[in-house]
């Protein structure tokens, strides 16, 4: 649904606020509060989905960032067995229709999956359980990193995904979604994510470069 009209907008002591009217044919009224930190290149976004309707609505946030082509996705694999046997299994790449396992752009490794954002006429989707809580995307020196709190025991959208990535010819998505929740009428649900930027940094050409400048910035 649009959100482009009737946006209410409230500053608060270290941000805004924004909330739209709620959508005509869901009930649903939509909230952005955005936080920023004094000291540090780091942002807090709270989403947040009102029930305003009349009738429950099953629904999972799904925080959408549009960034711009040239860079590469960052997407941490678990590595740890999620048992004490380790004979469960511990991770899983959702594909959509439209992407092919040979697209150039996926690149896939044991504890990273990387998907280089560049324009092909053909779109490229992958989705997991991400149980590490953070995603990374690495363009221009600039490292931006989305965290938020992962909720594996709870059902997901999308075969259990938590983190999707997209990319078409024009943008890559880097994208969280909270879990799949029954929301009755008053009731609301947020899902929170931690923007941070780590700025100045040599662009890695290899996976080895990656798993470097992971583990410089501490993630």
């Amino acid at each position: 649904m649009p959100d482009n009209g009737g946006l209410a907008v409230e500053e608060t002591s270290s941000g805004v606020r924004l909330r739209q009217p709620p959508e005509s044919g869901t009930g649903i009224c939509k909230s952005l509060e955005i936080s920023l930190n004094d000291e540090r290149p780091i942002v807090v976004l709270t989403h947040t989905l009102e029930n305003a309707g009349a009738w429950p609505v099953e629904l999972a946030p799904w925080a959408i960032t549009q960034m711009k082509l040239g860079g590469v996705v960052v997407l941490p694999q678990q590595l740890e067995p999620l048992d004490s046997s380790g004979l469960l299994p511990n991770r899983h790449l959702v594909l959509w229709p439209y992407t092919s396992w040979q697209d150039t752009r996926l690149c896939l490794y044991d504890d990273f999956v990387l998907i280089h954002a560049a324009a092909r006429s053909s779109a490229c989707k992958v989705g997991y359980t991400n149980q590490l809580g953070w995603i990374g995307y690495l363009r221009a020196g600039v490292f931006f990193v989305k965290r938020f709190q992962p909720q594996p025991e709870k059902p997901h959208a999308d075969r259990g995904c938590n983190v999707e990535a997209y990319c078409n010819e024009r943008v890559i998505e880097l994208e969280t979604l909270g879990p799949l929740c029954r929301l009755e009428p008053g009731q609301s649900v947020t899902h929170v994510e931690m923007w941070e930027l780590y700025t100045g940094l040599v662009m890695p050409q290899t996976i080895d470069g990656v798993r470097d400048l992971v583990q410089s910035v501490s993630l």
